[in-house]
């Protein structure tokens, strides 16, 4: 068959078959349920006594050749928020949806846990696609290429391009990854490895931000708590040993009608950084009108040694200059706005250094 794209597959998922797939799939959600089952009692009075709403949430999902199934969930938003969004993801909305411990549960996976309990009814796996709802799959899934090479094998608690991408990627991305991965990787061995990767990057994970969310959710459930006025701007992420290249436009004397930019000899240090902007110590002031930027960070993946070197680049435009700080008594600071962000910059923006995957 001519393969008229450098990503295209004859075939998607392998589907799943035999006596040592259900038993795989069935133990290990019976073994989950038993060790999370504290976490069963503790997030429901949680939920409740922040707004007194259903500590779950059943909602229809496509699973295998498409069909409908319920899948639950711990709630992480309010309780009209999928009326609301229709085919918007969640992840993309600039609405606030959600309830005070609901990022939390998000970020941790821990929303996912009742989805145990579909994958001993049968209607899910272990690993797997995540399901999609029905609207969100008309809107904006349907005419992705190989898309629906996703309903040849069930749904599962845990998806490939979950784990290794953030929630900002596009859905033809992650379909992408996902069909590459399950082609070739259809053991239950392989889905052992993966549990257990999975598992362990989200206790870190899980380890890392409990203290914080358990303050916060103290704060919350006191009744002296007032809530805060709304603030709509973008969380900030502090980076370390990241640094930033300028990349200036030439001169307004050449007449030619092509955006030609050079690099700057200014090198700097990114201080945090959020989805817009950037916060950067220069050791010279800018000049020159900059035209784009790249950022270059370190990244060291969970259980290895070596840190890679990961970079973006993207058109960028001076935002404002603010004085020094304590910190950069010497230096110059400046906020950069970053702009027209390609779909592949945009994913290594968000995965590593925003850090929003789960891996």
């Amino acid at each position: 068959m001519k393969q008229d794209h450098p990503f295209h597959f004859d075939s998607g998922y392998v589907a799943k078959q035999g006596i040592a797939n259900t038993l795989f799939n069935k133990l290990a959600a019976l073994v989950l349920l038993l060790v999370s089952l504290p976490v069963f009692f503790i997030i429901p009075i949680i939920i409740k006594l922040q707004d007194g709403g259903s500590a779950f949430y059943a909602g229809k999902r496509l699973g295998r050749n498409k069909k409908t199934f319920t899948m639950y969930k711990f709630r992480t938003l309010t309780e009209n928020a999928e009326a609301i969004i229709g085919a918007e993801l969640v992840s993309t909305s600039t609405l606030k949806l959600e309830t005070p411990i609901g990022k939390f549960l998000r970020e941790t996976r821990l929303d996912e846990l009742p989805q145990l309990f579909n994958v001993l009814k049968g209607d899910m796996d272990i690993i797997g696609p995540r399901p999609e709802r029905q609207t969100v799959y008309d809107e904006m899934c349907k005419q992705i290429p190989w898309y629906d090479k996703r309903f040849a094998v069930k749904p599962g608690l845990i998806g490939y391009s979950q784990l290794f991408t953030p929630h900002s990627a596009s859905k033809k991305t992650r379909a992408l990854i996902d069909n590459f991965y399950l082609k070739r990787s259809h053991e239950v061995k392989s889905d052992i490895v993966l549990l257990s990767y999975a598992l362990s990057v989200l206790l870190f994970k899980l380890m890392r931000k409990l203290p914080k969310v358990a303050l916060k959710v103290v704060k919350h459930l006191s009744p002296l708590y007032k809530s805060p006025a709304e603030r709509r701007e973008l969380d900030r992420v502090n980076c370390h040993k990241t640094k930033v290249n300028l990349w200036y436009k030439h001169s307004e004397e050449d007449s030619s009608d092509e955006l030609k930019i050079h690099l700057s000899d200014l090198q700097g240090e990114v201080i945090n950084i959020n989805e817009d902007d950037v916060y950067i110590a220069l050791p010279h002031e800018i000049t020159n009108d900059i035209a784009a930027i790249e950022l270059i960070t370190q990244y060291k993946p969970l259980f290895q040694s070596k840190a890679r070197h990961k970079s973006v680049h993207c058109e960028a435009k001076l935002k404002f200059k603010r004085d020094a700080s304590s910190n950069y008594p010497d230096a110059f600071m400046y906020v950069v706005s970053m702009r027209k962000l390609s779909p592949l910059n945009q994913l290594k923006l968000h995965k590593y250094f925003l850090h929003k995957s789960i891996s």
